[in-house]
């Protein structure tokens, strides 16, 4: 059975229908309300997570939508010959993205991407850390992992991940060297006290309706040295 969401949220949906106007689109009371309270709730999540600040965080309608916002902000850094490294334990979230632009996307465009998949222990369903160690090298420009298995149930280890990650040795453009670190934390964060510092990875994309049964909404929250010089995901006028 479905879990109703908490009162709250439904308290703050009571109170926000009272004078609720769009976002950055008016000059009236309502409007200017709605938006003190839309940009206030980055500082919230930034400091609910310990993200280093609200311009290290972007919001997306899905933990779906913002691996995508990341693979696309990479685009244009894959070289001829780099490869992805992910795992059997992913969400399709996870894993649906990288296989594509591997191998849909970035042929068109005349590059050469695998997308390598790291197994897991079929008898504890742990991360088989070897094999993923194996898999990455010097040509690894990103590694996409879960922080807690949908299916599986279990949490890989993290800081190993990250040190892999680390001695890989690629080259990432004016970042310094080693494989970017990309953790789906749609069902690591409403269980666990998530600090994306002492994590130490690149990008970490969760979903508000995993935590508050809200209608879908994400959030990526990559590091200042990750996105500095990323190439947007969608360009529009606001």
């Amino acid at each position: 059975m479905p879990r109703p969401p908490p009162r709250a949220l439904l308290d703050l949906y009571r109170r926000l229908t009272l004078d609720y106007e769009n976002v950055h689109r008016g000059q009236s009371l309502p409007s200017r309300r709605t938006t003190e309270r839309f940009e206030a709730s980055y500082d919230t999540i930034a400091a609910w997570l310990n993200a280093p600040g609200r311009r290290t965080m972007a919001t997306y309608r899905s933990t779906t939508e913002a691996i995508n916002a990341v693979m696309y902000s990479l685009l244009t850094e894959f070289q001829d010959g780099d490869n992805v490294v992910t795992t059997m334990m992913e969400h399709n979230s996870n894993f649906v993205p990288w296989y594509g632009l591997c191998r849909e996307i970035l042929p068109r465009l005349g590059r050469r991407v695998e997308c390598r998949v790291a197994r897991f222990d079929h008898d504890t369903g742990q991360l088989d850390l070897a094999h993923l160690a194996s898999l990455v090298d010097a040509r690894t420009k990103l590694v996409c992992c879960t922080g807690a298995s949908n299916f599986l149930g279990v949490k890989p280890p993290l800081s190993e991940v990250r040190r892999i990650a680390d001695a890989s040795g690629y080259q990432q453009p004016g970042t310094g060297s080693g494989s970017l670190l990309l953790v789906d934390a749609a069902q690591l964060v409403p269980h666990d006290a998530v600090d994306v510092q002492a994590l130490d990875v690149d990008y970490l994309a969760f979903s508000s309706t995993r935590c508050w049964r809200l209608s879908a909404s994400g959030c990526s929250t990559p590091r200042s040295t990750s996105c500095s010089g990323h190439c947007p995901s969608c360009t529009a006028e606001t």
